[in-house]
């Protein structure tokens, strides 16, 4: 039996022993990760927000077994900036308009989550009405029983991980309704709790005939986002949900399948949060520091591309930066950006990552991997 045929329905439950422990890490992780953020100055917030944008678009991609290129973050930072890039062509088609309705999600948090403005996000998200190839409503509940379904192209199995049934296309407005109701009204509710109801909520109800994946984590960032005074955007939730990509799909239609007791997919979504405050930390202790080291820092040892480039990493947020990275920023030929990148690390300013050869990757000496 699906969960929303259960007579309680939509009365989720938890219990309490199996979600208590992972709800808490979760609280802790946060409360040390806010006084952090308010070390940051407006400009420097405001681009590390955008970056963490492009990251979870990017995340979201690959999720959904899209493969972007290496230098598709940076690509979708320039988008979000609305600065052309010199090979704007390269952008993947998709990434666009996610990364338009995810920065709408973003900065629109103080609002209310409204029909009218899910119809817009799924407007954006198909302007020419067609997905994958075939002709669908957009901005309209859907009209038939069948809707894509979210799925996980694993590196291992190469399968569909996620399959469960969905309420009938009659019942989607009442349902949307009811939903609405209790998102925008219930605010009493814990932040990552509500955050995780609601995901799972709506893509119970897939009310539409495609993009309902993409939407349902729209949902969850702009959810966030206004539970958290706009702080949210320090989490990266989606690169989180990334690394656990198979588990993700495998609970959600297990907890799908089941009774009204929601707790499994709580559990995992409060551990799931939790690495992902833990990778923000990180993010945000690395983007200090830099600040601090580029305080410090000789500039008249260094070009002016040198400059652009480390300018533009510490004022996005980038913690590190491939070759052809720094000559799409810098305007020059890989030739030079090697050039540059070697006197960088000859004033012991950057430092190499772990990988070699054409996968090699460069940091400000202060930055630490994730």
């Amino acid at each position: 039996m699906a969960i929303f045929q259960s007579e309680e329905w939509p009365g989720f439950r938890s219990r309490r022993s199996s979600i208590e422990t992972a709800l808490s890490n979760a609280k802790k992780a946060w409360l040390q990760l806010i006084p952090k953020l308010k070390l940051l100055e407006n400009d420097h917030r405001e681009q590390l927000h955008l970056v963490s944008i492009a990251n979870s678009v990017h995340s979201l991609q690959a999720l959904h077994g899209i493969e972007m290129s290496e230098s598709s973050v940076l690509n979708i930072l320039y988008r979000l900036q609305s600065v052309k890039h010199p090979h704007e062509e390269d952008l993947e088609f998709n990434a666009i308009p996610i990364s338009t309705v995810f920065k709408d999600a973003s900065f629109t948090y103080q609002s209310e989550l409204t029909r009218e403005k899910l119809f817009s996000w799924h407007a954006g998200l198909f302007p020419a009405g067609y997905s994958s190839m075939q002709k669908i409503n957009v901005a309209q509940w859907r009209t038939e029983n069948l809707c894509e379904k979210p799925y996980s192209l694993s590196a291992k199995s190469r399968e569909s991980l996620a399959e469960w049934e969905i309420p009938s296309a009659f019942n989607v407005k009442y349902e949307m309704e009811r939903f609405l109701g209790w998102l925008n009204k219930d605010t009493k509710i814990n932040m990552f709790l509500k955050a995780a109801t609601a995901h799972l909520w709506f893509l119970i109800l897939s009310p539409f005939s495609a993009g309902n994946s993409v939407l349902a984590h729209a949902i969850t960032n702009h959810q966030l986002m206004g539970s958290s005074g706009g702080n949210a955007w320090a989490i990266p939730l989606q690169e989180a949900i990334l690394e656990d990509s198979d588990n993700y799909f495998s609970v959600l239609s297990e907890t799908m399948k089941g009774d009204m007791d929601i707790s499994p997919w709580l559990e995992w979504f409060f551990n799931t949060i939790t690495k992902a405050i833990t990778r923000g930390n990180h993010v945000i202790d690395n983007a200090i520091a830099t600040h601090k080291e580029l305080d410090n820092l000789d500039t008249s040892l260094l070009s002016d591309r040198q400059k652009k480039v480390i300018d533009f990493m510490a004022s996005s947020g980038l913690t590190e930066i491939a070759n052809s990275e720094y000559a799409e920023i810098a305007g020059c030929s890989s030739d030079t950006a090697l050039r540059d990148l070697k006197h960088l690390i000859e004033l012991k300013f950057f430092s190499t990552g772990n990988a070699g050869g054409r996968s090699t990757t460069y940091r400000i000496s202060t930055f630490t991997p994730k």
